[in-house]
């Protein structure tokens, strides 16, 4: 996966500090993100943006009420296929696509859940979408097994539909799964969260002029809305 062979690069490369010179925006596929600094990661790789690689947003993220207690690695990819292109190239039906076979337990009104057909019980993954006859999120969780008293899972990976280009893999890995009671009401909150940030960060549809325009752009939004909360796509176009 290209987050391992990213982190692989880091084991064996000094990283370089992160410049206060230098391009304040990134762009990952058609959209423009106003960030401050480039992540090594995207000096390496300009199609992948580790939201997390970037300072100030880190300390946003675990401090978030929403992201932080199951805070992960949050990443926009141009580089590889998007929730949308995964639901329309039948990906869900030949992985997943079993509901029949999901223990009681495991059931969350309100939400989809999928096991692979030809999985053992105790089934290693499980696919959580919403009921949306074209859903805008989904979440891989991988079975805790033996089970401990954290949670029913040891790890998911959510993936989200980002409005301004549906071919953007827009995911976060979450490190410390709610437990399922928990899920009905944490997953989609967490889904929103993610689209919501991106959302405050995209200035695709009014570029800065210039670096120096983008520097003062982005110090007036930490300063005015410093948890990047409340902001509309609707608003941006």
């Amino acid at each position: 996966m290209k987050l391992i062979a990213s982190l692989l690069v880091a084991a064996n490369t000094v990283c370089p500090a992160m410049a206060e010179e230098g391009p304040a925006t990134v762009q990952i596929g058609t959209r423009i993100f106003l960030v401050g600094q480039v992540p090594w990661e995207t000096e390496y790789d300009p199609t992948f943006l580790p939201i997390n690689g970037v300072d100030w947003l880190d300390e946003l993220m675990e401090a978030d009420p929403v992201m932080g207690p199951r805070y992960g690695v949050f990443v926009v990819d141009g580089d590889r296929p998007s929730l949308t292109y995964l639901l329309a190239t039948g990906w869900r039906e030949s992985h997943y696509g079993n509901q029949a076979l999901v223990p009681e337990a495991f059931r969350i009104e309100g939400l989809t859940i999928e096991v692979r057909s030809e999985a053992p019980q105790p089934f290693a993954s499980y696919l959580i979408l919403d009921n949306d006859e074209a859903p805008t999120w989904q979440a891989q969780c991988t079975y805790r097994y033996p089970q401990d008293h954290r949670s029913e899972f040891s790890g998911c990976t959510m993936m989200v539909t980002y409005w301004g280009d549906h071919d953007l893999d827009v995911a976060l890995r979450i490190y410390a799964p709610p437990y399922l009671s928990e899920i009905g009401e944490s997953f989609p909150a967490l889904a929103a969260r993610m689209v919501e940030l991106l959302t405050c960060l995209d200035v695709t549809d009014d570029p800065p002029a210039n670096d120096t325009d983008a520097r003062a752009r982005l110090a007036t939004l930490r300063s005015e809305n410093p948890e990047l909360r409340g902001c509309d796509p609707k608003l941006l176009s």
